[in-house]
């Protein structure tokens, strides 16, 4: 079955001598194309077109035309071999320059792939502008200090991984990553790896599993990173002790409350009046700052109904602007120094409406404000040993030690107490503190001493 060979430009108008075609554009490359037919080939002699040969003699190739709309300039003539062998040239360097053009996808690809991991942290700006509104676990929004946190520890987490020498965009995260993270933090040293001095505690590592844990199920890896304990042969580099296992009040430390606040009041009338509402109230410092003390104040009767307070005071401050998560609290007014602390509190805010904050400023201005006075003073770790979150620690025990009439475990108590009374008081300062859980209170006032005789009370989250 002989071949034809026929070719010509493929155009939807007729060519144009200069190759134009009507609309102005260049007309398409040639197109080649190899036509079968069972039809038997005419050959001719030059000069003898109407005497027939055989079909092996030499002669010319009659090609019949194509459509001349469909394809033009068809060129007839030349003999199948010489057609042949000229398309197998134009094939071969059709190859050649398909390579070349492989060979440049192929570069390309790799330098998308090279800017693919060098714009990691467009990346992971990118995943983390998608998710991180939400609450890891629950269908609701997160408080922006959470949502900071989060940013922060994940950039630092992978600018941590290139110091490793792993080049990985953030959603190519696997095991061997996170393995060394870990081995990183508890100072463990690797081949071609820098060590850490010092490991980190136990809280911190857990931190940030918390948080990469959380970003794996952001970009479909759910269950990549695994308890802390997997990662390290000895459990106790990454054992969090939830109970205090010291005192972090201030008396406990040797500060004097009543006179370190009379002096920041001297300085700051407003954080002042907030500080000495910690030490009341047990609030945090944000809770302190928003506090709005003219309508805060309810009767018992106002309590929801079944409050387990309410059948033991009669006045209560209703607590709920810059809580965590927004969570509703009554704590219970009863004595004379937290009465003297809500009226100077009142006398600082002038209108109903008002908070103690400094007026025109901003939340987290007022925050800031908070910060930088406590520290001009010395309350820090560093300073005076003790922070301002600890006068929150100091409410605690002295609740625990009004109920209980004897002092919580951290500060030494008698461990023959009364089991049933010791859980009550703990329950009693986890109300007033605004936990639901009694066994967070053990953050504040140290391990329950069991029935047992053991001190491993079941380890809850310090919430703070």
């Amino acid at each position: 079955m002989p071949s034809l060979a026929v070719f010509g430009r493929v155009a939807r108008g007729p060519v144009r001598p200069r190759g134009e075609t009507r609309d102005g554009r260049r007309n398409p490359p040639l197109v080649y194309m190899r036509i079968f037919t069972t039809l038997k080939v005419s050959t001719t002699h030059a000069g003898d077109r109407d005497q027939p040969r055989g079909d092996n003699s030499p002669g010319t190739c009659r090609a019949w035309p194509a459509r001349q709309d469909r394809f033009g300039q068809v060129q007839c003539g030349r003999t199948v071999a010489a057609l042949n062998e000229e398309i197998e040239g134009r094939w071969s360097a059709q190859g050649r320059c398909t390579g070349r053009m492989m060979a440049l996808v192929a570069s390309e690809q790799q330098e998308w792939q090279m800017s693919y991991v060098r714009d990691w942290k467009g990346q992971l700006a990118a995943i983390i502008e998608r998710h991180n509104e939400m609450h890891a676990f629950r269908h609701k929004p997160i408080s922006h200090n959470t949502r900071e946190a989060r940013r922060q520890s994940l950039f630092r987490m992978f600018g941590l991984l290139r110091q490793l020498g792993f080049m990985v965009a953030p959603a190519n995260i696997g095991d061997r990553h996170v393995r060394a993270l870990v081995r990183y933090w508890c100072a463990q040293p690797a081949a071609a790896m820098p060590a850490r001095e010092q490991a980190c505690s136990a809280a911190y590592i857990q931190q940030q599993l918390s948080i990469l844990r959380v970003f794996a199920g952001w970009i479909g890896k759910a269950g990549l990173v695994h308890e802390a304990k997997a990662y390290v042969e000895d459990p106790a580099l990454v054992a969090r002790h939830y109970a205090a296992q010291r005192d972090f009040s201030w008396a406990a430390n040797g500060v004097d409350a009543q006179t370190l606040v009379a002096k920041v009041t001297e300085m700051d009338r407003y954080v002042g009046i907030q500080l000495r509402l910690m030490l009341a109230f047990g609030m945090r410092r944000k809770e302190a700052v928003m506090f709005a003390p003219h309508v805060a104040e309810v009767p018992d009767y106002a309590l929801p109904k079944g409050h387990p307070a309410a059948m033991r005071f009669v006045s209560f401050l209703r607590i709920k602007r810059g809580t965590k998560g927004g969570h509703l609290r009554y704590t219970a007014v009863r004595s004379d120094e937290q009465r003297e602390a809500l009226e100077e509190a009142r006398r600082v805010a002038k209108t109903r409406d008002g908070h103690v904050g400094c007026p025109g400023l901003t939340l987290k201005q007022s925050l800031d404000r908070f910060s930088n006075v406590v520290r001009t003073v010395g309350i820090s770790r560093k300073g005076l040993g003790v922070s301002a979150h600890g006068l929150r620690h100091q409410f605690a025990n002295d609740l625990y030690f009004e109920i209980a009439t004897v002092r919580s475990p951290v500060q030494g108590g008698d461990p023959a107490l009364d089991p049933a009374v010791r859980r009550d008081a703990y329950r009693q300062v986890a109300e007033q503190l605004g936990h639901h859980r009694p066994q967070v209170s053990t953050a504040y006032l140290g391990s329950l001493r069991q029935e047992g005789g053991t001190n491993n009370e079941a380890s809850a989250q310090h919430q703070g």
